[in-house]
């Protein structure tokens, strides 16, 4: 009787121990070796970085997009929908010149974006759309049905996909809030880009 008691001791004083080993390396340790400790904690963190982020072409055609990315302030993987590349094609072959020009440059884009970039994009071929709806109301419901974010510079489709619950990205947003604060007593640095009519100016 006395040795089990003994023994009851020494578990306890050995789980307590294991216990307070393992809490301490967990909060002494960086978010890779707690996410060895707990994978899970790992798992939720890739899983929100890889969310996918669906472009339409207006983001293709604007090109913007590329510079954001080679800089490292967005990645992939993106997902372009057979629609949206459709609606390039048929620009590109329009025979209005501003329509070519702007469906050869989305295309152009979409080409640096996959190979010179080296970005995971990937074309989407959707079974469920519908093509009689408007192609942005076609965007919004496959953006959904990924639980994808949208990327876009249209405010309009950006306010309509936000009212349905589409995390939503606005490159127009993103410029708004990157300029700078001016404020009484800076002094600016300013490039004149045309020159006045009159000497003077």
């Amino acid at each position: 009787e006395f040795g089990q008691e003994v023994r009851g001791l020494i578990e306890l004083a050995l789980y307590l121990a294991l216990g307070f080993l393992g809490s301490s390396l967990a909060l002494r340790s960086n978010r890779e070796e707690f996410s060895f400790i707990i994978p899970y904690v790992r798992f939720r963190r890739e899983a929100i970085e890889e969310q996918p982020t669906m472009l339409d072409s207006n983001i293709l055609i604007d090109g913007r997009i590329l510079k954001l990315v080679k800089t490292g302030f967005l990645r992939g993987p993106f997902v372009v929908p057979r629609f949206v590349l459709d609606e390039l094609q048929l620009l590109a072959d329009s025979q209005q010149p501003m329509k070519k020009d702007r469906g050869k440059l989305g295309l152009s884009n979409l080409q640096e974006l996959r190979r010179r970039l080296n970005v995971e994009v990937s074309v989407h071929d959707d079974y469920e759309d519908n093509k009689s709806l408007p192609v942005d109301t076609r965007l919004v419901q496959l953006t959904r049905r990924l639980s994808a974010r949208l990327l876009t510079n249209d405010s309009n489709l950006g306010q309509v996909a936000r009212l349905q619950g589409v995390h939503t990205l606005n490159l127009h947003d993103l410029a708004e809030a990157m300029r700078p604060e001016v404020i009484i007593g800076d002094v600016l640095d300013l490039q004149l880009v045309r020159r006045g009519k009159d000497d003077h100016q």
